[in-house]
């Protein structure tokens, strides 16, 4: 029997998917000759449907099961939610005056990235191993079309093929390890995977080899390493809102999943436990690495991204609520912190043309605030007091070392201080180098609105992570 309160919590998904239809009727009622006009309109429109939808988030009052027994509201579902829709709203305040958009009829791009937005909704709701895969396809599909949207750029396309190479090859490893845990337990539900007499009473060769399929799949999704070399590609052919949302919603949405598939199994088997272990440390050391050699600020911030992944993970190690709780916060602060960063890239992009680090050249001269700005949020990702990316790294850390993770915990703070080197790089070339042909970054309304609340969260999330870790704490224990 359908719970009658089950309609509250699908009213995020009805929200954005009829604005995402709406926004194609409108492009198609829009002539030709008021193409400006609509512009406006179908901006404002995709603006709106996102609030309503925040307005219609239910919070998080323990667990409430759904949908068939296939979805689940709980703290998770409630934080992946947020995330997308914030992801959202700030790539479409940053769309509107975005350099690449002015060729391009904005409805079907609109509809796209809501599209994508509902697929997060149903992927941080999933309770069952198909509706994952339908949500990690819903997700994938408008991704794709994104990231190669600027069709006339040999890099877009470039970028859009790997893409979907890497989306149909993940998602076909995932069906087929979807159907070996069919196979050992008669069921998709996640439900068996929390019962400690799951390995005891099954097939533990059908369930292994089904759940590392999984793992992998879902390494290929969210770009941990050594599945993560299409990142820095999309990141760097992708329109560069596309890009910042491609570096926050997904990846979030993405660790969720792997904290609800393999929260039971780490207690119940070392292989998983080591296995997630060793990606994590693998995952931060080619971030920090390779981000290193990086001349493109686009692509220096995949690497970033791929870092961060890694660490976020540690929170899922620890296996706690403490753990779980700074995982969230985590997400929380990576997401206002990247989306600052690409506040500025996008902005720089948009009056120069180029995401190179010689386009940030003498950018404290010519436009000091932006440039400081950059600075806050750069310090922030690099892990300086006193700001949120501090704080994040700090509670993740102190989580996995009091699980027991010590020598992952020193190698995740080693590489963050070498880390930090990267985004320096980026400083440097804004406060110590100069421009023959500087450029000065008018910021628009909608740029100075995303850069306000972004650098207002960070420096928030720095200074009281108290305030919003113990709020989410208490919605993890209900």
């Amino acid at each position: 029997m359908i719970h009658s309160l089950s309609f509250f919590y699908w009213l995020p998904a009805v929200i954005l998917s009829a604005t995402a239809m709406g926004q194609l009727l409108l492009d198609g009622m829009v002539l030709t000759a008021k193409e400006s006009s609509g512009r406006t309109q179908r901006f404002l429109f995709a603006l709106v449907g996102l609030i309503a939808t925040l307005v219609f988030v239910p919070l998080p009052k323990g667990i409430f099961i759904f949908g068939h027994q296939m979805m689940m509201w709980d703290a998770l579902a409630f934080v992946t939610l947020w995330i997308s829709v914030l992801a959202a709203f700030f790539v479409v305040l940053l769309t509107e005056h975005s350099s690449f958009i002015k060729e391009d009829r904005t409805g079907p791009y609109y509809s796209l990235l809501l599209l994508a937005t509902v697929g997060l909704y149903f992927l941080g709701t999933a309770h069952d191993l198909i509706m994952i895969f339908l949500a990690m396809e819903l997700v994938a599909i408008p991704l794709f079309v994104l990231t190669g949207y600027t069709v006339a750029r040999q890099k877009s396309v470039e970028a859009a093929t790997k893409f979907f190479l890497v989306a149909v090859f993940s998602s076909g490893m995932l069906v087929y390890g979807i159907s070996l845990i069919y196979g050992a337990l008669g069921t998709t539900s996640l439900v068996p995977l929390t019962d400690p007499l799951t390995w005891a009473t099954h097939s533990k060769v059908l369930l292994s080899m089904g759940l590392t399929l999984v793992l992998l799949a879902l390494g290929y999704k969210v770009g941990l390493a050594p599945f993560h070399l299409w990142v820095p590609d999309a990141f760097t052919g992708a329109p560069t809102p596309v890009a910042a949302y491609l570096s926050i919603a997904p990846k979030i949405a993405g660790l969720i999943v792997l904290a609800r598939v393999f929260a039971t199994p780490l207690s119940l088997g070392l292989a998983f436990t080591w296995t997630l272990a060793a990606l994590a440390m693998l995952t931060i050391f080619i971030g920090t690495l390779v981000g290193l050699r990086q001349t493109n600020v686009a692509r220096l911030f995949a690497y970033s991204s791929i870092a961060h992944m890694g660490y976020m993970l540690l929170g899922v190690l620890a296996g706690t609520p403490e753990g779980m709780s700074a995982t969230y916060l985590y997400g929380w602060a990576y997401l206002f912190m990247n989306a600052g960063a690409f506040a500025v890239i996008t902005a720089v992009v948009n009056r120069t043309g180029s995401a190179e680090l010689e386009a940030f050249r003498g950018l404290s001269k010519s436009s000091p605030v932006v440039a400081a700005l950059l600075v806050l949020f750069l310090f922030s990702l690099a892990g300086l007091p006193p700001l949120a990316g501090f704080v994040v790294k700090f509670y993740v850390l102190s989580a996995a070392f009091h699980s027991g993770w010590t020598l992952l915990v020193f190698w995740a703070a080693l590489n963050a201080v070498i880390g930090a080197a990267y985004y320096f790089k980026v400083i440097r070339a804004m406060y110590l180098q100069t421009s023959e042909t500087p450029v000065t970054v008018e910021l628009t309304i909608q740029e100075r609105l995303v850069l306000g609340a972004t650098s207002f969260f960070t420096l928030a999330i720095g200074l009281a992570p108290q305030l919003f870790l113990e709020r989410l704490h208490l919605w993890l224990v209900k």
